[in-house]
């Protein structure tokens, strides 16, 4: 009588590897894709704060707005880890800019002085006070 074997062969445990291998690296893309949208996200509420905030204090008292250091607080949160804030003034109109400091990061937040917000593609250097190339509005 023969014996039975129990278990799985050598090649039958290569081909499961193969195949978990296949499926990580097509969901690996998809899910840095989708932390990417999240922080964007989140990006693009700091910047309303902050212009929310500015706003605030123009009505409160208009003649010492310093908007160079206006709701520095928010600012100090989205440059931590993920995004380089830079702010521009022309005249009494204020631009905010989320750069992206992660190099797998394609996108960026611009913010106008109305408050309307783009999503740039490859979003680098200082807030500009017109809307960069490569943009649509979010």
């Amino acid at each position: 009588m023969k014996q039975k074997q129990l278990g799985m062969s050598l090649v039958e445990l290569m081909v499961v590897i193969i195949i978990i291998g296949i499926l990580a690296a097509v969901a690996m893309p998809q899910y840095q894709s989708y932390v990417e949208k999240t922080r964007l996200a989140e990006a693009k509420q700091q910047l309303l704060t902050i212009k929310q905030e500015i706003e605030a204090q123009k009505l409160t008292n208009p003649r010492e707005l310093d908007i160079g250091n206006a709701a520095q607080d928010s600012i100090n949160n989205i440059t931590n880890q993920y995004y380089t804030l830079t702010r521009t003034v022309d005249g009494s109109k204020l631009f905010l800019q989320a750069s992206p400091k992660q190099p797998t990061y394609k996108y960026g937040i611009w913010m106008d002085n109305s408050g309307t917000t783009y999503k740039c593609k490859n979003l680098t250097g200082a807030a500009k006070t017109n809307q960069p190339s490569n943009c649509e509005v979010i």
